[in-house]
């Protein structure tokens, strides 16, 4: 149910910016816009991750049943998602702001 709820979540606020691109700015380019909608769609990268996961669990504990391996294989999900998405871009505009 987590993952369920995670994914839907995500879900959501990937199709906000798009909705909201579509009715506040009537699909016209507008710098005001940009920022929120980045916000949006970073911030739904973590329930993404959360889903994604708890599927991995689900999978390996139907695959293995109640074992260590399913908690080991979500949190190296977990966090090779969190590297990937969050931590390297975090690194790689640190590294760019110091030049």
């Amino acid at each position: 149910m987590i993952a369920l709820m995670s994914l839907v979540s995500a879900i959501v606020l990937l199709i906000s910016p798009a909705a909201i691109h579509r009715l506040a700015f009537q699909g016209r380019d507008d710098a005001r816009f940009l920022r929120p909608a980045s916000l949006i769609l970073a911030v739904a990268l973590v329930p993404l991750a959360a889903s994604i996961s708890c599927d991995m669990w689900v999978a390996m504990f139907k695959l293995y049943g109640n074992d260590w391996l399913p908690t080991l294989t979500a949190l190296i999900t977990a966090a090779l998602l969190s590297g990937l998405w969050f931590f390297v871009p975090l690194a790689v505009r640190a590294s760019r702001a110091r030049i």
